[in-house]
């Protein structure tokens, strides 16, 4: 009787601690609480890391195991990241290292189901950095490479740095085509 008495009382405990802390389910991982690096690993990860990234359309994807070099083969996404987990509201600055050297492409922050759009920034055409502030109510993005037809992209790294001040990103609702269209000038 003791034993059942001693069940039922952890059984409780655990479900009040539970309701209590659920609000914390999508919070980021203590390691991404304040920033980190995505890897660059892209449909499969190796013996102890599982990969960041999604081959997302029709490309071609080479690691040298310092960048990635992607030929894009069609207009759209080329490639998409796992959904990240940010602290909501928070500000976030993401930090993009690669360029283009042909055509025209993205890196871009969209809420995790891909249907609306955040903020971006182009590529450069030297290699070099670029960056964007990005901001999420729902606690969740994902990132993409969004680039024109033929376009040749090296990407050697991505920085997320969480910010001491707050910050907005605007998203919008308008079709995806459009903004992408928007975004690559076509």
């Amino acid at each position: 009787m003791a034993a059942r008495g001693v069940m039922l009382v952890t059984i409780g405990m655990a479900i009040v601690i539970g309701v209590l802390e659920y609000h914390r389910v999508l919070d980021p991982p203590r390691a991404e609480r304040d920033g980190f690096a995505m890897n660059l690993l892209v449909d499969r990860g190796n013996a102890t890391v599982p990969n960041d990234w999604y081959a997302a359309g029709a490309a071609h994807i080479d690691s040298t195991g310092r960048a990635l070099r992607i030929v894009a083969e069609a207009d759209g996404w080329v490639l998409e990241s796992r959904i990240v987990h940010l602290l909501a509201d928070d500000c976030y600055r993401v930090q993009v290292s690669g360029n283009v050297t042909r055509g025209a492409a993205v890196f871009a922050a969209f809420d995790a189901e891909l249907t609306r759009f955040g903020a971006y920034t182009p590529l450069p055409a030297t290699s070099g950095r670029a960056s964007f502030l990005v901001s999420t109510p729902d606690e969740r993005v994902t990132f993409a490479v969004v680039a024109t037809n033929g376009a040749h992209i090296t990407l050697a790294g991505i920085q997320i740095r969480r910010l001491p001040r707050r910050c907005t990103t605007p998203r919008t609702g308008r079709d995806i085509v459009r903004v992408l269209d928007h975004i690559l000038g076509a």
